[in-house]
């Protein structure tokens, strides 16, 4: 992400999705560039899934996605 005047804005993402934590969790994306200006968050969900295999992977999904 980058602005015409910040190329390099603060980005937070909050909570980090675990990968240790198997179901849905929501994550909330957010940015600020240099001047205090506040992107709108952002909210994803990432569903962490074990595999049949017993690896554990996890998906971001995007609004209205089941």
């Amino acid at each position: 992400m980058s602005d015409g005047v910040d190329p390099n804005p603060t980005i937070t993402v909050s909570p980090a999705p675990d990968s240790n934590q198997l179901g849905d969790q929501q994550v909330v994306y957010s940015a600020t560039d240099a001047a205090g200006n506040e992107a709108e968050a952002v909210l994803r969900v990432y569903r962490v899934r074990m595999g049949i295999s017993g690896t554990v992977f996890y998906q971001g999904l995007q609004q209205g996605d089941t």
